[in-house]
């Protein structure tokens, strides 16, 4: 039997589970495929380029878009980041936030920073 000794090793492959009492067709997703449907639910990633400061150079902004469309708003965690300029601070919120996009604002310390260069890493989670 193969239930007589705790060093068997069984594989199982091409089964795919469903709910209800009529299978249907086996469906093989490419890579790409699958990892786009699995992004909907959670992303994590780095972006990084030129910051945009407002008037008084005081809020610095670093924005993107995902790489899909998130099943729904996500919760979004900072991991870290830096601004050149502002010695290496991470960004100190999200100032916007939805299915397609987020933009992460700085606070920085009052001085000039057009053109300073800004990257964040972060966690974007829209678990069901």
């Amino acid at each position: 039997s193969i239930y007589d000794s705790t060093d068997r090793t069984f594989f199982l492959t091409g089964v795919q589970m469903e709910i209800g009492s009529t299978a249907t067709d086996f469906e093989s997703r490419s890579f790409g495929e699958e990892l786009t449907l699995c992004q909907r639910y959670y992303w994590a990633g780095t972006w990084a380029g030129g910051a945009t400061a407002d008037d008084d150079y005081s809020i610095n902004i670093l924005g993107g878009q995902y790489p899909t469309t998130l099943r729904t708003t996500p919760t979004v965690t900072i991991v870290s980041g830096s601004m050149t300029g502002h010695h290496g601070i991470a960004p100190t919120s999200v100032s916007t936030n939805d299915k397609d996009n987020a933009s992460f604002t700085w606070s920085g310390s009052g001085y000039r920073s057009i053109g300073s260069r800004a990257s964040v890493t972060f966690n974007a989670s829209a678990e069901l």
